[in-house]
């Protein structure tokens, strides 16, 4: 089958690319060899977030969720949402191909599923085939040692553990152990840097940390595990360091989930393209995402970089106009994240660490949820939003929350961020009332 643009890997970076070529008139063949959906709706994020909603939805708190449950209503919800993947890629008019592709050349791709084989030839080549969980060079991962990664977890094996360690302050190191906590498990997690989420706003990483503290998460800073074996009563023995004061101290527990760390998965043969590869195995593409080999396109977390569904997805974009003759190149400005934990965490632009660093002449402002009329009726009286202001051009800098149910608020954040539109558009939007999203003005008056 011929087709103006093969891509591989239906996550959503490679679900954005195709149906951004297939609105410009493009005819496009998508091979995905994960089943619907790929790796973040079958094996990652996605399932995730179902678990966590559903657990704080149900107010699990201190009473311990039965583990079969939350797996059932993970079932159903996990087949919507392949439906709801394959279904919208279908009706944009794009071409599903079940199955593991292997590159032949710039221009053919042979797909293999169930001792069958198509081949598929294609004026343009997108590689978006994601990346998969690894370790420290000294940690590998081995489910038999008790050393997990996310698919582990989210397998379903490991959610009725009593303890858990978990490697990494991160956005995913959090989730878990928000997830494990209402699971009912002890949960400690090691951060090697000097506070959990340092991609956040310090007030942000702080609050959390608070939070965390209040339910029975310990958290420990600087520091990383240097060893780990099961003892002989079958516990796994964690030794970790401590790096500010040198000293080290052994944990037992059941797990120890790594998070944080990923490495490239490439498909068969890319061996037989002339591409030009960084020092960490990542493809090297310039801002139209282009290959250095002609018609070859990558995005998503096999370029490194912004390794994010949201960057996936605008590289997806910026590869399908390129393709189709409009070419854009990438800008990854007003780039958000949120954090599923509980409390949440979302945010854009600028941490007040980069602006004071930058030496910008900038203004703090905040409101509290504890003011705001639909949040109090809700009973979500936690947390802030913090925001920072360019006193000079009167622009929004960043835009930082912290609370309950707060992920859908950063829209307007990112809009503005992206845009560079002025504070006084901003204040004087004409928002619903009573609304979560009018602590944004409350903030800025």
């Amino acid at each position: 089958m011929k087709y103006d643009m093969i891509v591989i890997g239906g996550g959503p970076g490679g679900k954005a690319c195709s149906m951004e070529a297939a609105e410009r008139g493009l005819k496009v063949a998508l091979v995905e060899k994960g089943g619907s959906g790929g790796t973040p709706i079958n094996k990652g994020y996605i399932p995730m977030k179902i678990m966590l909603d559903e657990m704080i939805k149900n107010k699990a708190g201190n009473n311990p969720v039965n583990p079969a449950e939350s797996l059932k209503t993970l079932g159903i919800r996990m087949q919507k949402a392949k439906e709801g993947w394959k279904s919208s890629l279908e009706r944009a008019g794009v071409k599903i191909y079940y199955g593991e592709a292997e590159i032949i050349s710039e221009q053919e791709v042979r797909v293999v599923a169930d001792g069958e084989t198509t081949a598929l030839t294609g004026e343009s080549l997108v590689v978006a085939t994601g990346s998969e969980p690894s370790s420290p060079m000294a940690l590998q991962l081995d489910e038999s040692r008790g050393i997990i990664s996310y698919k582990e977890v989210l397998s379903g094996k490991w959610l009725n553990v009593k303890d858990v360690v978990i490697l990494g302050g991160n956005i995913e190191g959090c989730e878990f152990a928000t997830l494990f906590k209402k699971m009912g498990a002890a949960v400690t997690i090691l951060e090697l840097g000097d506070g959990i989420m340092p991609m956040c706003d310090p007030d942000q990483a702080q609050f959390l940390k608070e939070e965390f503290e209040k339910q029975g998460i310990e958290v420990k800073t600087n520091s990383t595990v240097t060893q780990c074996q099961y003892n002989e009563e079958g516990k796994l023995e964690v030794i970790c360091k401590n790096k500010a004061d040198d000293t080290s101290q052994k944990l037992l527990t059941d797990a120890l989930l790594v998070t944080g760390e990923s490495n490239p998965v490439l498909p068969r043969g890319v061996e037989k393209l002339e591409l030009v590869w960084d020092e960490n195995n990542r493809i090297k593409v310039n801002e139209y995402m282009e290959t250095s080999q002609k018609g070859v396109y990558a995005i998503g977390d096999v370029i490194g970089g912004i390794t994010s569904a949201n960057a996936a997805i605008l590289e997806g974009k910026t590869a399908a106009g390129s393709i189709a003759g409009e070419k854009t190149p990438v800008s990854y400005k007003g780039m958000s994240y949120v954090c599923f934990t509980d409390p949440q965490l979302s945010g854009v632009g600028l941490r007040e660490t980069d602006a004071r660093e930058r030496q910008l002449n900038y203004r703090v402002k905040k409101a509290y949820f504890s003011e705001n009329m639909r949040a109090l009726s809700l009973g979500y009286e936690k947390g802030f939003v913090k925001i920072l202001v360019d006193v000079d051009k009167q622009t929004i800098l960043g835009m930082h929350f912290a609370g309950d149910n707060i992920s859908e608020l950063i829209s307007i954040g990112v809009l503005a961020c992206h845009r560079d539109i002025p504070v006084k558009v901003v204040r004087d939007l004409p928002l619903a009332h009573p609304t979560m999203t009018e602590i944004i003005k409350e903030a800025l008056c």
